[in-house]
Order: C-alpha cells, then structure tokens, then sequence
C-alpha cells in the first residue's frame, strides 16, 4: 500500500443537489424523526458523493475501508426546494504500520452551502475518518 501523504490537499467538486419534500420525508421516515418541511441535521449524511469519488481517484475500494469517525457542524437549516452545494477534501492522513499490516487514517472535511432563492448560505460542514488497511 502506498502512502497518501502526497495527496492531502486533494478535493473534488463542487456538487449540487437539490432538495425536496419527499426526500427530507424519506430521511426523517428512515431515522424515525419526526416529519417536518426542515431537515434534520444529519441530513448532511447523503451529500457523500464526493468522498466516494476521492476514495475513487486515491485508488482504494469500499472493502478496504473502516468508517471510524464522523463529526458535524451545523450552521444553518436545510429546507425543502433548497439546492445543496458541496465540495471535500482530503485533510489529513496519518501512517500506522506494525510487522503484519500498514494503516492510513484519512481526514475528509465537506463545506456544504445552500441556495435559497438568490441566497447563499453557509450550512455546515462535516469531517470524516476513515482507516484504509493494507498488508506489509
């Protein structure tokens, strides 16, 4: 396994897309939250898009990968009709290796905004590890 060290600073996007009623129905169904035309804050959950395409474009696949940690800040509401914008990077990576085996921890951090009528908000922003495992 090669190091990635190389590659922080790497991102992708920016993606958009849009928001509706059923889809924030949908996520407060499947969270088992309570209806509202306001998503709930881990809604920011399925604006992934970009972290798979950088784990694409830094060549490894999902079976390699251990979802370790996922932190959050929320700064603003998303509603239905809002269109979501957002963009990752990769921001770190941190080497483990022992006689058998070579782990890499990756930092992904997204910066979501969100158009509303002619307004562009700052809604928050999501960091995610991730544990890349490999064999000496």
């Amino acid at each position: 396994m090669l190091s990635l060290k190389s590659e922080v600073g790497k991102d992708v996007g920016p993606y958009q897309e849009d928001v509706t009623a059923d889809r924030i129905l949908n996520f407060c169904r499947a969270i088992g939250a309570t209806d509202s035309h306001q998503a709930p804050p881990t809604f920011l959950t399925v604006f992934r898009k970009a972290e798979f395409e950088l784990f694409n474009q830094l060549g490894f696949d999902l079976s390699q990968v251990l979802h370790a940690e996922q932190e959050y800040e929320y700064e603003g509401v998303i509603l239905a009709g809002d269109r979501v914008e957002f963009k990752t990077a990769l921001t770190h990576v941190l080497e483990k290796q022992s006689t058998k085996s070579f782990m890499q921890f990756l930092t992904f951090e997204t910066e979501f905004h969100s158009q509303r009528n002619t307004n562009r908000l700052r809604i928050g922003k999501s960091k995610t590890t991730v544990v890349i495992r490999g064999s000496i």
